[in-house]
């Protein structure tokens, strides 16, 4: 009976996408040439290069990471 309660919960919290690997942070730098644009899984420490389209297509308010120099 436990298990299902639990599985129950998780399938919730994937529903509402508070648990979602694959979920993406984007950010971009103006570093002399003009704007790179990356994103990255959360959690991750590496961030992979993107084009525009995708950055303006996938980006939000609450997705959005501030690049620390």
């Amino acid at each position: 009976m436990k298990y299902n309660i639990v599985k129950g919960f998780i399938k919730k919290l994937l529903r509402e996408g508070l648990i979602n690997e694959s979920k993406f942070e984007y950010q971009v730098r103006d570093i002399g040439g003009g704007d790179v644009y990356y994103k990255r899984k959360v959690g991750s420490k590496i961030w992979d290069f993107i084009e525009q389209d995708e950055f303006n297509a996938k980006s939000n308010k609450g997705n959005i990471v501030k690049y620390k120099k």
